[in-house]
């Protein structure tokens, strides 16, 4: 704590550990909503694979790693 006091960028410790709290806070708002995300997907996932439109690890990796460098949002990987 001593060094964001030190730095200038706080005046107290108290700030320090307010804009702490704050991060975790982001960070679980963050967390619950790529929860949800995770929650709404699975059952795309799992009924896609019912029909057998499944591919492997390495197929599936490639694939989001692809859309990740092109920014693009996939619906489901096909």
């Amino acid at each position: 704590m001593q060094g964001p006091l030190i730095s200038g960028k706080y005046n107290r410790a108290i700030e320090v550990i307010l804009a702490g709290v704050k991060l975790l806070e982001q960070q679980q708002h963050i967390d619950r909503g790529k929860l949800q995300q995770l929650q709404q997907d699975a059952p795309m996932g799992w009924e896609a694979s019912q029909r057998g439109e499944v591919v492997g690890g390495a197929t599936a990796m490639a694939k989001i790693r692809a859309n990740r460098r092109s920014g693009t949002v996939p619906g489901g990987i096909s």
